[in-house]
């Protein structure tokens, strides 16, 4: 777990300006939730810093215009987001959950569903009709694509 996240999940919008580490709303915090920040100021400025620097990564990326480019992409560390002319709908595309939850908790996320390079890859071989149903589950319920293959019984 990060520092981030308790603050993030308490409903605190965290932010870097002009150097000072800033909480939003302030008003709401308590005595107990100012100290931990107090303490953990420089980790949490350590962790607001790298999601600056995943957001100025992402805004430098090279727009993939297939799930392959894309899956190269997430491969070499970046997060990517493209159209699916399947879906025909915007998706992230993640390395894992820890990275789905980092762009998650950006201010530049713009709501649109993440899938990880597993639940990719699980898709493979699909028909087109498939997927956009799970498409619409994932949407519907922010759910995670697993596969429903049971082991061979002896």
């Amino acid at each position: 777990m990060t520092y981030l996240e308790p603050i993030q999940r308490a409903g605190f919008r965290l932010r870097l300006a002009d150097g000072k580490l800033l909480v939003e709303p302030f008003s709401k915090l308590t005595d107990r939730q100012r100290a931990f920040i107090k303490h953990h100021k420089a980790e949490i400025i350590a962790e607001l810093l790298a999601v600056n620097d995943e957001s100025a990564r992402k805004e430098n990326n090279p727009s993939p215009t297939t799930i392959s480019e894309a899956i190269a992409l997430v491969r070499k560390g970046y997060t990517t987001k493209l159209f699916s002319k399947v879906l025909n709908a915007d998706i992230w595309i993640a390395a894992d959950d820890a990275m789905a939850g980092r762009i998650a908790r950006t201010d530049w996320y713009d709501g649109k569903p993440i899938y990880t390079e597993a639940e990719v890859l699980a898709c493979k071989g699909m028909s087109p009709e498939g997927m956009r149903e799970l498409h619409a589950m994932k949407v519907a319920f922010d759910g995670r694509i697993e596969s429903t293959t049971q082991p061979e019984s002896k």
